[in-house]
């Protein structure tokens, strides 16, 4: 989940030249690398993330971000220099394959609690 976002200038975000004239936002969601997401830390995971609920007005604009966890910890990055639609804070982000060896290893690095599992599929999976 998005729980804050501070809009910035792009040039805070490490982008291409041709970038600096945009719009950009740094996400911060309530997870991060020391939870669900030590897949990047130990598995070297790349994991791409995508709004919950796509808004087909929302999606075609697309805008350079960066998605951190919740920690003060510089290392506590989920995502760098990737495209996404403008967020709100409260909207969730989805992730897909992220599964057993997620939140099995997360810790409360930081005293943060280990996120709440949901589980979902998809209507064609059924």
């Amino acid at each position: 989940m998005v729980i804050f976002l501070p809009p910035l200038l792009l040039n805070n975000l490490h982008l291409s030249e041709a970038d600096d004239d945009k719009d950009g936002y740094m996400y911060y969601m309530n997870d991060g690398v020391y939870g669900s997401f030590n897949c990047k830390l130990f598995d070297h995971y790349s994991p791409v993330g995508e709004p919950l609920f796509p808004d087909p007005q929302k999606d075609k604009k697309k805008y350079p971000c960066t998605v951190w966890g919740p920690t003060c910890d510089g290392l506590d990055q989920v995502e760098e220099s990737t495209q996404m639609r403008q967020m709100k804070v409260g909207e969730w982000l989805y992730y897909r394959n992220m599964g057993a060896y997620t939140s099995v290893a997360s810790s409360t690095f930081n005293g943060f609690e280990k996120p709440k599992t949901y589980y979902f599929i998809d209507e064609f999976t059924l």
